[in-house]
């Protein structure tokens, strides 16, 4: 898996890291409005799951300098771009795969994963691993995709499809949705969930 990310991102100017900025930039504008900016505010680490170009951390990072972020993705060539761009003194970029985290000693405030459970065929095993480790788990997933296209077992760009309801055997602190121009600049609406952890 790792090798497939790798070539993913090899090139600087590649597709995948133009649209999380945008996606990034977007969810970002809508902050002040919810619950979760309260939440940030008051959060003493954080840590991005499949953190890819490191540009969602940083803006997070921006916002609320006095919480400690660690961004993480299974590429060490996107990670190796992260360092080099969206470096900042309250954020640590470690390579791993996000499926080894919850076997880590680490419990910070909050998790972030966005825009990676889709790329995997049992994501709601994995958020249950997750909900144990942290006091809130936010996802953000592409809401109600026409379609998906698996490459391999473990792998693709999108193998699962998020729908309203999708959510519903979760603790669910807040929700919402926007549209976005990222993902090849086609208009798509992103879906932002905030899960209560069991912290």
């Amino acid at each position: 898996m790792r090798h497939f990310w790798n070539e993913l991102y090899q090139e600087e100017d590649s597709q995948n890291i133009q649209d999380t900025e945008l996606i990034a930039s977007d969810f970002i504008s809508l902050l002040p409005e919810t619950l979760l900016n309260t939440i940030l505010s008051h959060s003493s680490t954080a840590v991005e799951l499949a953190c890819g170009a490191g540009y969602l951390t940083a803006l997070l990072a921006d916002r609320y300098p006095d919480c400690e972020f660690i961004g993480s993705d299974i590429s060490t060539v996107v990670i190796d771009y992260a360092r080099n761009h969206n470096a900042r003194p309250n954020i640590s970029y470690i390579p791993i795969d996000m499926r080894d985290f919850p076997n880590m000693t680490y419990r910070p405030d909050m998790i972030i994963a966005s825009n990676v459970l889709e790329h995997y065929y049992k994501p709601f095993d994995l958020i249950d691993e997750l909900l144990p480790i942290t006091k809130h788990l936010v996802v953000m997933v592409p809401w109600n995709e026409m379609s998906v296209w698996p490459i391999e077992e473990g792998v693709s760009h999108h193998c699962t499809v998020f729908h309203d309801g999708s959510f519903d055997d979760f603790d669910i602190v807040e929700e919402w949705k926007f549209d976005t121009l990222g993902w090849q600049k086609h208009a798509s609406r992103e879906w932002t969930i905030v899960l209560k952890g069991e912290l």
